[in-house]
């Protein structure tokens, strides 16, 4: 990927997609800081994303508000943003918002409700929800969670580790950020009695959300 800025100066970017599963083992066994910095400098990179937390819900750090990966025994981001910064390359830090596999698994109170079909929203059942009634969540399926509510103090909390462990000079990316028109959450739907709005009304639950969301 090249972004043009508006002087003209392309920058090389890529973003490193490191959506990895719990049963893949030995994550970043062969790491080499050195190694990764020569060749991604070598290969003319300017930028790349780099993970503190990803799909499946897992950190790529020690963490303690939420899970590192359990195949992975050191800080691996810490590494990668040295490794990038000592040759001159930016590393903004991935965050996954919309979709967490593990944090839909342990706290279905988080989920996006879909306000007419009364169900969560999940990406890789979806085509099969009339064969699948219980949309049962596979290894690389994804529930969206809803953004306010529980969820929005987990990312916080993410958030705010992340700044206060890492050199955040780079940005954060935040990615998912899905922008639905409403959800029909325990969650929302208590935000929208407190606010004097119907939950069961379509355009009452369309308001809250917009507003709360932006």
């Amino acid at each position: 990927m090249r972004i043009t800025n508006k002087k003209e100066k392309h920058m090389n970017c890529v973003h490193l997609d490191f959506h990895t599963s719990p049963h893949i083992p030995d994550i970043g066994e062969k790491f080499n800081k050195e190694e990764f910095a020569r060749t991604l400098k070598a290969a003319g990179v300017d930028l790349i994303t780099v993970f503190a937390k990803c799909h499946h819900g897992y950190t790529y750090y020690p963490s303690k508000v939420s899970t590192m990966h359990p195949n992975l025994k050191f800080n691996l981001l810490k590494e990668q943003i040295e490794a990038c910064h000592s040759v001159g390359i930016k590393a903004p830090i991935y965050i996954t918002m919309g979709w967490s596999k593990k944090d839909a698994d342990e706290h279905p109170e988080w989920h996006h409700i879909d306000f007419w079909k009364k169900k969560p929203i999940i990406f890789g059942t979806e085509m099969n929800a009339e064969t699948d009634p219980e949309m049962k969540i596979y290894d690389c399926s994804w529930t969206t969670l809803c953004p306010l509510g529980g969820y929005s103090v987990h990312l916080r909390a993410i958030t705010r580790e992340v700044c206060e462990n890492f050199d955040i000079s780079d940005g954060i990316f935040y990615d998912i950020c899905l922008m639905r028109d409403a959800c029909d959450c325990e969650s929302c739907r208590e935000g929208m009695r407190k606010m004097g709005l119907d939950p069961d009304n379509y355009e009452d639950s369309r308001k809250y959300y917009r507003e709360k969301r932006i």
